[in-house]
């Protein structure tokens, strides 16, 4: 098996203790030679950065003069914020592969990012003499000239952020913890940004906010919770490439992007969600949204998947929109998508990314208006969710997460789906025979609900014990599409778009995934009436007058059913059992009558005859005495 197989088997049951397994696996090869390159790349294609980045650094123990081995390690120090090991590895792979345009464009941007031009210029002489592509090193040789000098020219504010300024700024925008962005600017207009693993401080943001750096940061923090969300519009590329043959359509494509923009900030408004509106300070625009508290990640991003999905078909052609953020979770060892702060200098453009009025204009003071930045409670976000719910946004076809993001526990494998039309009309609980039943008799079930419809919110595991109990009965997809529909932090993706067949979850099994709930609860229901089945809340449904069951799965129609299928599979195999003891003691029967003078036994009302056919096989044969053909 390859890496990658490995990690997709040992992850394909529980994750918690694949995890385990995967560590004890990686220790045990810790001090083997070899196949550690292969691993690293493995283990970072499947989000496991500190593993990956533990297995490249064996790769190159290993092999020290293998450049694969040192560009993947390289690349892990870039995205640490380690640039200074970077260089060195670097500089490294230019002496063995002088040609490798990647390595030497990647070390001299690194070098003039940390401040060492003179050792850039150095490099690139020594691998010119090496061998280096020459108009490689021409077209280096030029930026680093042009590097300082070349840089847009800014346009600085006329306002110094005060202490309670930078203090209020760290407040609001905070994220990941111990790490933000910094954003740089490399050869050929190249923007990107590298992680800087040091805490957002003060001086960090007082230098973003004077124009020095230009910082980001990773909104979902460690514990998969935010303290804000964004929307990020922009002209895509298509777009700008079209722009580029006419000179009046960036202009029409910039005008285009602001008025979207104050367009949804009127909608967010209008959901209670105010939010503060900015030029992001290249070619599109920032709307942020804070709140009181840090708010799931998970709540936030189902938000935004209605938000975006809803006004994603009213935007101007030519301009797309993000949200931020783009994770319900982050895994172990990675960041999640960052984004660049407000009011600092986008180092592409060299333009301020000031923030706006409702208009979409310039605020003279913006520091004013941080100081009356709404926060939205709680309640207001979960409200808002509802709404958007309650339009029809949510269903099933919705854009899903990115890939690879979850990191939910793996759900039981489905029952088959009958076919049924996919519903999310509004229920009444109490006018459904079977829910109402089920909830007077199971306290899980009725706790479950009691929890959905007061707080609006459902774990992952509770979602999956509605599911696979309810979702058994005959209307069992709208009454649970209606309960999961409540809940502000379910996706479309948990919806049933038919009803279950097959095995319900059984009582146990509850109790093994919200023991949080049952333990609270009198979960000892006891099924007399069906004593040789398994378990389950469905049971409660024997007790439910025949007129007020649909006859559908978990039914009493299905369980009347069962009961006699079962019966009939035990009465067959007792006749089979039957035939084969009827069968010897028929034969043994017919040897006695052999021995007897006249073949003949009469016994009570009844007489056994043993006669000949007529190619001489014996047959025992039975009647009442005294009936026609006994012997007179």
């Amino acid at each position: 098996m390859t890496p990658a197989e490995v990690i997709e088997r040992v992850f394909s049951d529980d994750p918690a203790t694949a995890r385990r397994e995967l560590e004890a696996l990686l220790k045990a090869q810790l001090h083997e030679t070899g196949g550690h390159l292969a691993w690293g790349r493995a283990l970072d294609g499947a989000g496991f950065g500190a593993q990956a980045f533990r297995e490249f650094l064996l790769a190159v123990r290993d092999s020290p003069e293998d450049p694969e081995a040192m560009w993947a390690l390289a690349v892990s120090y870039r995205e640490r914020g380690d640039s200074r090991r970077a260089i060195g590895l670097l500089e490294q792979i230019m002496r063995i592969q002088p040609e490798n345009r990647e390595a030497i464009s990647s070390f001299v941007e690194l070098c003039v990012e940390e401040g060492f031009e003179q050792r850039a210029r150095d490099a690139l002489i020594a691998a010119e003499g090496s061998g280096a592509p020459g108009d490689l090193v021409l077209e280096l040789g030029a930026w680093i000239r042009s590097y300082r000098q070349g840089e847009p020219e800014t346009r600085e504010s006329n306002i110094l952020p005060s202490a309670e300024d930078v203090q209020r700024f760290l407040a609001l925008f905070s994220g990941r913890e111990g790490v933000h962005a910094r954003q740089w600017r490399g050869a050929g207009n190249k923007v990107g940004y590298s992680p800087v693993h040091e805490p957002l401080t003060p001086t960090v943001v007082e230098n973003h906010l004077l124009g020095n750096d230009t910082v980001g940061v990773y909104p979902v923090r460690a514990d998969n919770t935010v303290r804000f969300f964004a929307l990020d519009l922009d002209i895509t590329k298509p777009a700008l490439a079209r722009s580029r043959q006419h000179s009046d359509e960036r202009e029409r494509l910039d005008r285009a992007v602001g008025a979207a923009a104050v367009g949804l900030a009127r909608s967010l408004g209008e959901l209670g969600l105010a939010p503060l509106l900015e030029d992001s300070g290249n070619k599109g625009r920032h709307l942020w949204v804070f709140f009181s508290r840090p708010e799931p990640a998970r709540v936030v991003r189902n938000l935004g998947r209605l938000f975006t999905a809803e006004m994603g078909g009213t935007l101007p052609d030519g301009v797309s929109i993000e949200f931020f953020p783009k994770q319900a979770a982050v895994r172990e060892g990675k960041l999640g998508n960052l984004i660049k702060l407000p009011l600092g200098i986008h180092r592409l453009s060299g333009r301020r990314c000031d923030l706006l009025d409702e208009e979409g204009k310039p605020l003279a003071e913006p520091y004013g208006r941080l100081a009356e930045v709404s926060r939205v409670e709680t309640a207001d976000l979960h409200t808002a969710i509802r709404t958007l719910k309650s339009r029809g946004l949510d269903r099933p076809d919705a854009e899903p997460d990115p890939p690879g993001m979850s990191t939910e526990a793996t759900a039981p494998a489905p029952a088959e789906e009958t076919a049924e039309e996919f519903s999310l009309e509004p229920v009444d609980l109490d006018e459904a025979p079977e829910a109402k039943h089920l909830f007077s008799c199971c306290p899980v079930l009725a706790g479950l609900r009691s929890s959905v419809e007061g707080e609006f919110r459902l774990s992952y595991e509770e979602q999956l014990v509605l599911r696979f109990t309810m979702g058994h009965l005959a209307d069992g997809a709208r009454l649970v599409n209606h309960l999961l529909s409540l809940a502000v932090d379910v996706g479309p993706e948990a919806y049933l778009t038919r009803r279950l067949s097959g095995n319900p979850m059984s009582c146990p099994r509850i109790r093994q995934r919200v023991p949080h709930l049952t333990a609270g609860l009198d979960c000892a229901c006891s099924f007399p009436l069906s004593p040789d089945r398994y378990p389950t809340p469905l049971l409660h449904l024997v007790t439910l007058p025949r007129e007020q069951s649909t006859g559908g799965p978990g039914g009493e129609a299905r369980m009347e059913a069962e009961d006699q299928a079962r019966a009939y599979a035990a009465l067959l195999k007792e006749s089979a059992g039957l035939a084969e003891r009827l069968v010897a003691l028929r034969s043994r029967l017919a040897s006695t009558l052999k021995d007897l003078p006249d073949r003949k036994l009469r016994v009570g009302d009844s007489v056994f005859v043993l006669r000949s056919d007529g190619d001489g096989v014996d047959e025992v044969q039975h009647g009442a005495s005294g009936a026609a053909g006994e012997d007179a």
